[in-house]
Protein backbone atom coordinates (compact mmCIF):
# COMPACT_ATOMS: atom_id res chain seq x y z
CA UNK A 1 0.00 0.00 0.00
CA UNK A 2 1.27 3.41 -0.78
CA UNK A 3 1.71 5.60 1.77
CA UNK A 4 0.02 8.00 -0.05
CA UNK A 5 -3.10 6.63 -0.39
CA UNK A 6 -4.71 8.15 3.75
CA UNK A 7 -3.92 11.68 1.45
CA UNK A 8 -4.97 11.11 -1.20
CA UNK A 9 -8.01 9.35 -0.41
CA UNK A 10 -9.25 12.75 1.35
CA UNK A 11 -12.17 14.41 -0.51
CA UNK A 12 -10.61 17.66 -1.77
CA UNK A 13 -7.47 15.89 -2.79
CA UNK A 14 -7.81 16.33 -6.58
CA UNK A 15 -8.36 20.07 -5.99
CA UNK A 16 -5.34 20.35 -4.05
CA UNK A 17 -3.75 18.51 -7.15
CA UNK A 18 -4.95 20.84 -9.57
CA UNK A 19 -3.95 23.54 -7.67
CA UNK A 20 -0.45 22.53 -6.81
CA UNK A 21 0.04 22.03 -10.23
CA UNK A 22 -1.58 25.11 -11.48
CA UNK A 23 0.12 27.12 -9.36
CA UNK A 24 -3.43 28.46 -7.76
CA UNK A 25 -4.31 29.84 -4.23
CA UNK A 26 -6.80 30.53 -2.13
CA UNK A 27 -10.06 28.56 -1.01
CA UNK A 28 -9.67 25.05 -1.17
CA UNK A 29 -12.27 22.61 -0.07
CA UNK A 30 -14.72 20.16 -1.01
CA UNK A 31 -18.75 19.84 -0.75
CA UNK A 32 -20.79 16.64 -0.63
CA UNK A 33 -23.95 17.24 -1.51
CA UNK A 34 -24.96 14.23 -4.12
CA UNK A 35 -26.58 15.22 -7.15
CA UNK A 36 -26.25 19.13 -5.88
CA UNK A 37 -22.43 19.46 -5.11
CA UNK A 38 -21.47 20.99 -8.88
CA UNK A 39 -24.44 23.48 -8.53
CA UNK A 40 -23.09 24.37 -4.86
CA UNK A 41 -19.78 24.57 -5.59
CA UNK A 42 -20.73 27.29 -8.27
CA UNK A 43 -22.77 29.28 -5.87
CA UNK A 44 -20.20 29.37 -3.19
CA UNK A 45 -17.46 30.48 -5.94
CA UNK A 46 -19.21 33.13 -7.13
CA UNK A 47 -20.06 34.07 -2.80
CA UNK A 48 -16.09 33.99 -2.87
CA UNK A 49 -16.21 36.33 -5.64
CA UNK A 50 -18.85 38.64 -4.03
CA UNK A 51 -17.57 39.67 -1.23
CA UNK A 52 -13.53 40.36 -2.48
CA UNK A 53 -12.41 36.65 -1.16
CA UNK A 54 -11.40 36.03 -4.33
CA UNK A 55 -11.13 37.43 -7.88
CA UNK A 56 -11.58 34.21 -9.59
CA UNK A 57 -12.66 30.61 -8.82
CA UNK A 58 -12.13 27.36 -10.34
CA UNK A 59 -15.20 25.41 -9.72
CA UNK A 60 -17.13 22.84 -10.38
CA UNK A 61 -18.29 19.18 -9.24
CA UNK A 62 -16.89 15.40 -9.74
CA UNK A 63 -16.98 12.12 -8.01
CA UNK A 64 -13.97 9.82 -8.49
CA UNK A 65 -10.77 8.61 -6.77
CA UNK A 66 -7.65 9.97 -7.14
CA UNK A 67 -5.79 7.04 -6.88
CA UNK A 68 -6.64 3.23 -7.60
CA UNK A 69 -7.97 1.42 -4.29
CA UNK A 70 -9.28 -2.06 -3.85
CA UNK A 71 -8.12 -4.16 -6.64
CA UNK A 72 -5.62 -7.49 -6.60
CA UNK A 73 -2.44 -5.83 -5.81
CA UNK A 74 -1.97 -8.17 -2.45
CA UNK A 75 -3.20 -5.19 0.22
CA UNK A 76 -6.00 -7.46 1.15
CA UNK A 77 -4.42 -10.60 1.39
CA UNK A 78 -4.96 -10.71 4.89
CA UNK A 79 -8.40 -10.08 4.63
CA UNK A 80 -9.13 -12.81 1.72
CA UNK A 81 -7.10 -16.04 3.58
CA UNK A 82 -8.71 -18.29 5.51
CA UNK A 83 -7.07 -18.75 9.01
CA UNK A 84 -6.43 -22.55 9.99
Amino acid sequence: MSPFFIPYSITNMGSALLAIDTGLMGPNYSISTACATANYCFYLAANHIRRGEADIMVAGGTEAAVIPTGGDNGELRACNKKRS
